[in-house]
């Protein structure tokens, strides 16, 4: 299956005055539009935001089972979410394999960051996710152990955090609102 990924036809949101989503196959095109995408503000504590700068620059147009956005505002690239289909065992003890998302990244441009956008940009990704498989109602993410307003604004779309998955990061989880 080829990359999914973010030029091309453009799906307006089901809600008015909202952000454009633009989706379609990976191409030269989003390559180097992705290339510029900045996150990160050079700090060297905050070290995840680096972490999910350089993966959006290089690898996550490449990731075939990835469904990425891009959102975009004036055409020009403020936000990008990617989520690919997975399981996830529950409950933690004796679990049950269900059927869910994992959310591989979601990161606003630097230049963009604090000022709400990240609501919408969740909101706008859990619509994308049930248009792909209204079945899957579980959605799973990694956030740096670190960054609180990660975690706050994970809060507010429904995701809570679950275990820590390594040192670093832990493993939040929460529904896929309708």
């Amino acid at each position: 299956m080829p990359p999914r990924s973010c030029a091309g036809a453009a799906r307006p949101s089901s809600r008015p005055g909202s952000i454009v989503i633009a989706r379609a196959r990976a191409g030269a095109d989003d390559a180097i539009e992705f290339d510029g995408f900045g996150c990160w503000d050079r700090d060297p504590l905050t070290v995840w935001a680096h972490e999910v700068e350089n993966y959006i620059r290089g690898r996550l147009l490449w990731r075939f089972e990835n469904v990425t956005l891009a959102f975009r505002e004036e055409g020009q690239l403020i936000a990008v979410s990617s989520f690919y289909p997975t399981t996830i065992g529950l409950p933690l003890v004796e679990p049950i394999e269900h059927p869910s998302w994992q959310l591989d990244v979601l990161a606003v441009q630097l230049h963009r960051q604090r000022a709400g956008l990240a609501a919408e940009i969740f909101r706008q990704t859990f619509e994308e996710m049930r248009h792909e498989d209204p079945e899957r109602v579980l959605v799973a993410g990694f956030v740096h152990r670190s960054n609180g307003p990660s975690f706050d604004v994970c809060a507010r779309a429904g995701l809570t955090p679950l275990v820590p998955r390594d040192d670093h990061y832990w493993i939040v989880l929460g529904e896929v609102p309708e």
